[in-house]
């Protein structure tokens, strides 16, 4: 399941950075105005793939403690035996 957790980050960043992509060329086509629309699109998309690149993080350190979780269970398994 964590395989599965981090593609859909990944496909969640892609398909914002396409669909962001798509309307910044929108707004570059109507007029001078859709500049600062764009330029705002980049700050969202920053922040939001900055939120997804945290997600990713503790999704790695969750997998670390399961584990040494994991270990420690087989450790106490072999000193039960």
């Amino acid at each position: 399941a964590p395989k599965d957790v981090r593609h859909r980050l990944l496909q969640a960043d892609f398909d914002l950075r396409a669909v962001l992509d798509e309307r910044a060329s929108q707004l570059l086509d109507k007029d001078e105005s859709g500049l600062l629309e764009v330029l705002d699109l980049q700050v969202q998309l920053r922040r939001a793939s900055g939120q997804i690149e945290v997600l990713q993080q503790r999704l790695g350190q969750r997998d670390a403690w399961l584990e040494d979780i994991r270990q420690a269970a087989a450790e106490v398994d072999q000193r039960q035996r």
